[in-house]
């Protein structure tokens, strides 16, 4: 139920910030936790899009849905 709302780098593009809408309102620590644990997984996936030598490091905010523009 996780959205993607906007991916930055922070502080480059060697490391990239990822924001997600929660409109279940799950416990925020909760979902970072959770993509914190497949981030492997989901840079494997990133890495089959992307012509890069290296797949960014990614880092996780999750934001109510109502708090975006």
């Amino acid at each position: 139920g996780l959205m993607v709302a906007t991916v930055a780098p922070a502080p480059d593009a060697s490391r990239l910030l990822v924001t997600v809408l929660d409109p279940a309102s799950h416990p925020a620590d909760l979902v970072v936790a959770h993509l914190f644990g497949i981030r492997g997984h989901l840079r494997a996936e990133i890495a089959l899009g992307i012509t890069r030598k290296r797949v960014p490091e990614l880092a996780f905010v999750v934001s109510a849905e109502e708090d975006e523009p």
